[in-house]
């Protein structure tokens, strides 16, 4: 820890090391906030991570790193990057945490204060400063868990606080995204998980955290079960239903080879469900489309190693991807044919094949149904 001496001496933008968590290892951290009363800093990690009223017995005095556009361009990088900390805790305006006599008298200060540290991240995010806002999110949780927690865990056993957190982590996650750091946005709905989110706050977390996958090098089968999962939270949503679909072009876009596994995790997935349907689903769609890939996929491979000229029918592969999609049904994206079905009323039922969904329709049922 730093002498009484070295500590009159700490200032904002005055570099230190600290672990950013009890346990993790010390590292390179800059002073963003000084409470001289507390006797406790806030701190700013690589990656944009803040830990609010971190007691200075925490924390190593070191030089500060080198921040010059010559150093910058030493470790590789063309620019130096520019955090912006000018006028921050003026346009934050963020709440002052609960005395420890206050929430003894009053234990529903502790949810006020995250309440009102969340919405100072709300307004930074109308306003547009997205790296203003996540730091503000994630602070919220940090001094949430500091001041009025003994610690992390004991705060997430609280349902009243794991809301808030897991909000909190979600908007942040969606202000990274907007910022094009989708690593980052994937961590933070990582930590939004760890809160157990519920209906819609789950939702958002899910088709955030698949945005990500989704945008982040490309990571589209880490993508589809989290956008499948946002869907089916909420059938309704055009936005989960949106990246779904985005989703699953982009996959298509792939090489028979890549795109055929990807989609065969994701119904092994979906068929381990519970009483749900979905095992019914599987055995009508899936067993359809495998074994008609399954033979188109043999013979295009047995060409190929004979050396043989081969050039595929013109029907050939896009039947065969048609089938493949054709899985989305065993994914519960056979909802949409649903309701046409019931719009259209009984002719269509009439014109459907034999076997839909693992149902034969009987003569007498056709009968029944006509005009």
């Amino acid at each position: 820890m730093p002498s009484p001496s070295a500590a009159q001496q700490l200032a904002v933008g005055s570099w230190v090391h600290c672990p950013r968590e009890e346990g993790d290892e010390y590292e390179a951290c800059e002073i963003i906030q000084l409470d001289a009363a507390s006797m406790s800093v806030s701190l700013r990690f690589s990656g944009g991570f803040v830990a609010a009223a971190v007691p200075i017995t925490r924390i190593r005095l070191e030089p500060a790193p080198p921040t010059t556009a010559a150093a910058a361009k030493e470790d590789g990088d063309e620019e130096p990057r520019i955090v912006e900390d000018d006028g921050y805790f003026a346009a934050a305006a963020l709440p002052t945490p609960p005395a420890a006599a206050e929430l003894e008298s009053d234990p529903e200060a502790k949810y006020r204060f995250v309440a009102a540290y969340k919405a100072a991240g709300n307004e930074l995010f109308k306003a547009g400063k997205y790296a203003w806002a996540i730091r503000t999110y994630t602070g919220a949780v940090d001094a949430l868990s500091r001041h009025c927690y003994p610690s992390r865990e004991r705060m997430l056993w609280d349902y009243f606080a794991r809301v808030p957190c897991a909000q909190c982590y979600s908007n942040a996650a969606l202000c990274a995204i907007k910022l094009a750091d989708h690593a980052h946005a994937a961590a933070l709905c990582e930590h939004a998980m760890e809160c157990r989110p519920e209906d819609g706050d789950l939702t958002k977390v899910l088709l955030r955290h698949g945005q990500a996958a989704r945008l982040e090098l490309g990571e589209v089968d880490a993508a589809l079960p989290l956008l499948q999962r946002a869907a089916d939270k909420e059938p309704t949503n055009r936005a989960a239903e949106g990246q779904l679909e985005r989703a699953f072009a982009s996959l298509l876009d792939c090489e028979d080879a890549q795109a055929a596994p990807l989609f065969q995790a994701v119904l092994r997935s979906k068929g381990s469900g519970g009483p749900s349907g979905a095992p019914q689903r599987l055995a009508a769609s899936h067993a359809e489309s495998a074994a008609l890939l399954a033979t188109f996929f043999e013979a295009k491979a047995a060409c190929e190693a004979e050396g043989r000229d081969y050039t595929a029918p013109p029907l050939g592969t896009p039947l065969a991807r048609f089938y493949l999609a054709h899985s989305t049904y065993a994914l519960g994206r056979d909802r949409a044919y649903l309701r046409e079905v019931e719009l259209a009323g009984p002719q269509r039922v009439l014109n459907m094949p034999n076997g839909w969904q693992g149902r034969t329709i009987s003569d007498g049922e056709r009968k029944a149904l006509s005009p």
